[in-house]
């Protein structure tokens, strides 16, 4: 009965996260799942506190330094998705770096982690575990707070600070795992130490669920301050009527929730059709490096008219659509350049805030990190 209740609460809460804004969050379907799920997890607690051989043998949570850092575990699980698959997809997806890239940053973290974790244990055993668990937190919410800092410019140098900074938090964090069973009694400590494993792989698990959800939100966002940027853009733009219209149904296409690689394809190709046709097209501005050409050969083609020098006119014609194009061509690639600029900026700032979330979260668990242990010992 402990385990179908458990999997189902967990089950309603994380399908709601993730699916709310697919289906809208006043849907009915993400309002009775996250529902289901707090009640589920409610009759799973009064459950287990009812028979005789629980799941979860709630009553260790008695003990305030079990309680205090089977917490904080659960936290860590939590904002470890900033650095390990949100960073790890901005990386990819927003800088393009190739998987190996991204992934020998990210590494970073796990190394740290490794090497940081015995020296946590060094200095907690010579101060005691609030010291280390408090600094662990801070450490981590630093790191957060850096990486709100990140732009497309930042180096890979920098990057790896970050990730550095962020594994030793993580590392001194992890002696919440000793400092959870020391005041248990001896035949529970393994119960004790299954508990706060589990917590964090829960706190992982809702983690993806929340700081995703919030990830989505803000990407869908930005996709829509993206396009309404580029829609502005590309009608004050100097090119032909055409190509504005194409111009438009590709971004309307790019930025829509069912866009997909077929009909990008189509957009794309219609938009190329567009630049080649020669009717309508517009003179190139002062500001253009063709306007010069352009007014040139205009000069050669109105003295050849009163010359009454018709056998050039053709090629002058020529040249001029053919500058003309080549204009068009060159504002819409300006126009593309500074569409994808905008969109690294917006989509940019929609992983800052769920890095700020993160940090926010392990701010708010400091005070807690003051009941991991018993006694304070003096440095």
């Amino acid at each position: 009965m402990g385990v179908l209740l458990l999997s189902g609460g967990i089950f309603g809460i994380v399908f709601g996260l993730l699916k709310g804004q697919s289906y809208g969050w006043q849907s009915t379907k993400i309002i009775a799942s996250l529902c289901t799920g707090i009640i589920l997890l409610i009759l799973f607690t009064i459950v287990e506190l009812q028979v005789k051989e629980p799941l979860i043998e709630l009553t260790l949570f008695k003990e305030k330094t079990f309680s205090a850092s089977t917490f904080i575990c659960f936290i860590s699980g939590m904002v470890l998705v900033c650095p390990i698959i949100i960073f790890n997809y901005y990386l990819q997806e927003v800088l393009n770096y190739k998987p190996l890239h991204a992934t020998s940053i990210i590494a970073v973290l796990s190394l740290t982690v490794f090497f940081m974790m015995p020296l946590g244990t060094y200095i907690a055993q010579r101060t005691n575990y609030i010291f280390i668990n408090l600094v662990g937190l801070l450490l981590v919410t630093a790191s957060l707070l850096e990486m709100t800092l990140i732009t497309n410019k930042t180096s890979d140098g920098i990057l790896i600070t970050f990730m550095i900074l962020n594994g030793t938090g993580f590392g001194f964090m992890s002696q919440t795992i000793v400092s959870s069973i020391r005041f248990l009694p001896a035949e529970k400590s393994g119960i004790g130490s299954g508990i706060i494993n589990s917590s964090r792989q829960l706190g992982t698990c809702l983690g993806i669920a929340l700081l995703v959800a919030l990830l989505n939100v803000g990407v869908n966002s930005a996709k829509l301050q993206t396009k309404n940027y580029g829609e502005n853009i590309v009608n004050k733009a100097r090119v032909s009527k055409d190509v504005k219209v194409k111009f438009n149904s590709l971004l309307k296409t790019a930025y829509s929730a069912d866009s997909n690689q077929k009909k990008l394809t189509t957009q794309k190709n219609a938009l190329l059709s567009a630049m080649q046709r020669t009717d309508n097209l517009v003179i190139p501005t002062k500001k253009n490096l063709y306007y010069r050409n352009y007014l040139s050969l205009n000069k050669i083609e109105h003295h050849l008219i009163q010359t009454q020098n018709n056998e050039l006119l053709p090629f002058i014609e020529k040249n001029k659509i053919e500058i003309q194009l080549t204009a068009q061509a060159s504002v819409v690639s300006t126009l593309k350049d500074k569409i994808h600029a905008r969109q690294i900026i917006q989509v940019t700032k929609a992983f800052r805030f769920v890095y700020l979330m993160g940090a926010l979260i392990s701010f708010l668990t400091l005070p807690i990190s003051f009941f991991t242990d018993r006694k304070i010992k003096q440095l």
